[in-house]
């Protein structure tokens, strides 16, 4: 009986031992965490640590072309304002040439009118000249000439007494007529008779050089 109890007692002190390490070999969860977590940390730093350095690259090469860009904008800016600098002196310089050109044209022009209205003053002023020498300035007296009436119905009813006041009116208009061509028949023979009264007269030497002489007008 005593052994089978020792053996009993055996049993339980295994069991108990079984259990003890049972429980302090089984690993806690959140010890288990930790150990993952603790092993993770460092792969964990140089993910970031390597990330770091990737955003540092690409920082600096974003840098490295906002510089580049801003160079090329100045130089573009800088090549666009000499050409238009260029373009605007080309501009000024043929605008004053074709200014002065026109100026030149026009200074010609005036000096052409004007040397051309300075010889037609000197024509004008030299018939001047010689019509009041020969007496040809004095105005022509202009006829009067009375302009026809537009009645043609009166003409058309002209009784017998407006012919016979005509008649009589042509037949005076010619007796006027031939009284005035005696008058310078009478004329023409005064003047004959002047003539050789002037040419037999002692003084004719003195009047020939002056009977011809287109500039001495005479007072008849």
């Amino acid at each position: 009986m005593r052994g089978n109890s020792t053996r009993d007692q055996d049993d339980k002190t295994n069991k108990v031992d079984r259990g003890v390490q049972a429980f302090v070999g089984r690993p806690d969860a959140s010890s288990s965490a930790n150990v993952v977590r603790a092993q993770q940390q460092p792969e964990d730093a140089e993910v970031v640590q390597e990330f770091k350095l990737q955003l540092s690259e690409v920082q600096d090469q974003l840098c490295q072309k906002q510089e580049e860009v801003i160079k090329l904008r100045t130089e573009a800016s800088n090549q666009i304002r000499n050409v238009e600098l260029y373009w605007q002196e080309r501009l000024n310089k043929e605008l004053k040439e074709l200014n002065m050109a026109h100026e030149n044209e026009m200074e010609d022009v005036r000096h052409e009118c004007n040397k051309q209205v300075k010889q037609l003053t000197e024509k004008i002023n030299s018939l001047q000249t010689i019509m009041k020498l020969t007496g040809q300035d004095q105005p022509l007296a202009t006829p009067i000439v009375e302009e026809p009436s537009s009645g043609e119905d009166e003409e058309a009813d002209a009784t017998d007494e407006d012919v016979e006041s005509f008649e009589e009116v042509d037949g005076d208009a010619e007796q006027g007529d031939e009284d005035e061509e005696q008058d310078d028949q009478n004329d023409e023979l005064d003047e004959d008779e002047d003539q050789e009264i002037i040419e037999f007269s002692p003084c004719s030497h003195h009047v020939s050089p002056f009977r011809h002489n287109p500039l001495i007008v005479s007072e008849s």
